[in-house]
């Protein structure tokens, strides 16, 4: 909820003419190289210990998720987060509606 707020006064401030374009850029440039940060140093704490994947490239590819992660995926899960709260604080229970079951098992021919 922190960081919609933030990303949400920071543009209205723009937008009102309070903050130079300059400062929008730079505001938003450190914030996606600070998550890229954090999401690189989780992922080299995770390989470091775990040894989880095998070959360079499948980090490589980790790294350029985590990239496209800040471009617009982190901002959409933190509406979503705020929203599910409004929606909680308004007594609304979430309803993930009925699944019917299907199990793994082939049908035999």
């Amino acid at each position: 909820m922190i960081e919609l707020t933030g990303l949400i006064a920071v543009v209205a401030g723009w937008w009102m003419g309070m903050l130079s374009v300059q400062y929008l850029a730079v505001f938003a440039l450190v914030s996606v190289v600070f998550g890229l940060f954090l999401s690189v140093t989780a992922l080299a704490l995770e390989e470091a210990s775990l040894r989880r994947y095998p070959r360079v490239s499948q980090v490589f590819v980790l790294v350029v998720y985590s990239l496209v992660e800040q471009l617009g995926y982190r901002q959409l899960i933190a509406l979503w987060r705020v929203w599910a709260l409004l929606e909680a604080i308004a007594g609304r229970r979430a309803r993930w509606g009925v699944m019917k079951r299907r199990g793994l098992a082939r049908k035999a021919v």
